[in-house]
């Protein structure tokens, strides 16, 4: 605004104030004014100084003592620094302006003290700049573009790309909950993110629960894990990590360079191997037709309600060859189109009393490319491409299974919620070591995680033309709560089947299908065990 005068409204309500009138609604109208512009703050003395003028020269001092303006003892202001000309400042017509101007200021900080704050306004600190398969967890659709404001985001699955306005660009990647604090500042509370702030003048901080990690000019990731646990790797340059914890000190700070990881819990470090696969460190450019091929994301629609799982026809050699395999219990599944030619699975099992045997053929561009380090992320070792089997061996309860991850308020878990005999595997081929992988959780409640237990078997070949691969894993069945009594031929239990594919880097997850469901149940496999389908032991 270029005029006070052009606001009636301001005056309204200095008025409303003066005569002792003002509503609880229109104090937040004036301190709205006066904390936007200098303008109105400039009218706001002048004002009230008019009025002390007028009241003492209609009414005396008592008028102005009894004045809606605030008590001039108050306490006074500092640091407003008188403009008029020393002469000016002795003459009674000073005295008598200043007494007006001085009661004026402490009216201003009396009422802006006691008024009601402005509702805060809030500035965008980052932009989405780019992303790919994102989901957020929110009422509002976060689209590439979005200007962001501080709070917090969620992101489900996906990985996102934000630059922020002081320059700094950070790649979160899913799942993940990441606070955004201002334009040099967020708080990591899990998940993954790879910072690049190569403007040294300006470094960058990323807070967890157990660290404070200052940028120093450079590229560094930041990981949380379910518990906590904090891992930090620099890129390129150099961090500084402040440890968090009850008898941590101030100088508890230490100093990575490039080359060098660690990981941090509970207020205590060690030094890590440093593993360059660790963190997805770019995004590739968005392709101008959001809609082309390569962006969209390979998925399914469910096809098959049940599994057989036959009888091993005797000695299984695992060798990533399911020559010795009765196959004759193959389920099919596809992704749709136009993806179903490449990304597609046979998927197979069979158990004996020993072992529950799992096989697959997957159709797979990019196949056993995953760089997902079971030794630091084995929680995240599907997104790298991988198959997931999850399966009930509680002959008691049947089909289909009970327990749920989610609970209403108030509610406690039952028993079928943390029951040990429901198993979440999940299969991957660790490209650097060379090394078949298991992963096992139990329960909805995802208790008693196992990374690479004794007593499992697993191999992976790839197809001759590098288009997919064939894996085969035996798993003991006491590494599913079932060594006593393991299913039998003619039990009917549930389970259902994830398979994941990735890029050809091995860490961006790029698209999925999920099989083997009951029909007649809604909502996602991880948190409902009823959506399995059926898994048939046959003789």
């Amino acid at each position: 605004m270029t005029d006070v005068n052009d606001c009636p409204e301001f005056f309204e309500l200095m008025e409303a104030l003066c005569c002792d009138s003002i509503t609880p609604e229109q104090r937040a109208r004036l301190t709205g004014f006066l904390s936007s512009d200098q303008k109105f703050q400039r009218a706001y003395f002048q004002y009230l100084h008019m009025h002390v003028c007028l009241r003492r020269a209609l009414g005396g001092a008592g008028a102005a003592e009894r004045s809606s303006a605030p008590p001039v003892q108050a306490d006074k202001p500092r640091g407003i620094p008188m403009l008029l000309p020393p002469a000016a400042r002795t003459s009674h017509r000073f005295v008598f302006l200043a007494a007006g101007m001085a009661a004026a200021l402490v009216a201003l900080v009396v009422f802006l003290r006691h008024a009601a704050p402005p509702a805060a306004v809030s500035v965008p600190i980052a932009t989405l700049t780019n992303e790919q398969g994102c989901v957020w967890d929110s009422d509002v659709s976060i689209q590439r573009g979005a200007r962001l404001n501080p709070g917090r985001l969620i992101l489900s699955s996906g990985v996102a790309q934000l630059t922020f306005s002081s320059g700094a660009v950070a790649v979160l990647e899913a799942p993940a909950e990441f606070e955004l604090i201002s334009a040099a500042r967020a708080f990591l509370h899990s998940g993954r993110v790879v910072v690049r702030a190569e403007n040294k003048s300006q470094g960058f901080i990323v807070d967890t629960a157990r660290a404070e990690v200052l940028d120093l000019g450079t590229e560094f990731g930041v990981a949380v894990d379910p518990t906590g646990e904090t891992l930090v790797q620099v890129y390129d340059g150099m961090i500084e990590a402040g440890l968090k914890a009850a008898h941590v000190t101030s100088r508890d700070k230490k100093r990575l360079l490039a080359g060098q990881a660690m990981e941090i819990e509970e207020g205590a470090s060690r030094a890590l191997a440093f593993s360059d696969d660790r963190f997805i460190r770019r995004l590739p450019d968005p392709p101008a037709d959001k809609l082309s091929e390569q962006w969209l994301i390979p998925y399914n629609k469910d096809r098959v309600d049940s599994i057989n799982v036959v009888r091993a026809p005797g000695r299984v050699t695992i060798d990533g060859n399911l020559s010795d395999w009765d196959v004759s219990g193959v389920f099919k599944s596809h992704c749709a189109e136009p993806y179903a030619a490449n990304y597609n699975v046979k998927g197979y099992m069979m158990s004996d009393s020993h072992f529950l045997y799992i096989g697959a053929h997957v159709r797979d561009p990019s196949p056993m490319r995953s760089v997902i380090d079971p030794g630091t992320d084995p929680n995240v070792g599907w997104k790298g491409g991988s198959v997931q089997v999850r399966l009930s061996t509680d002959r008691s309860a049947g089909w289909p299974a009970g327990g749920d991850l989610f609970m209403k308020k108030g509610q406690t878990r039952t028993p079928k919620d943390v029951s040990n005999k429901l198993a979440h595997i999940t299969m991957w081929y660790y490209r650097p070591t060379g090394q078949p992988c298991l992963h096992v959780e139990y329960g909805m409640d995802f208790h008693g995680m196992q990374m690479n237990p004794q007593g499992y078997q697993g191999a992976y070949t790839k197809d001759a033309d590098g288009r997919g691969y064939t894996m085969e894993y035996a798993i003991p069945w006491s590494l599913l709560n079932a060594e006593s009594d393991p299913p039998q031929a003619g039990d009917t239990l549930a389970a259902c089947w994830n398979v994941h594919w990735s890029d050809e880097g091995g860490r961006l997850w790029k698209g999925y299908l999920v099989d083997v469901l009951n029909p007649k149940e809604e909502g996602y496999t991880h948190a409902r065990a009823a959506t399995w389908g059926k898994a048939i032991f046959r003789k």
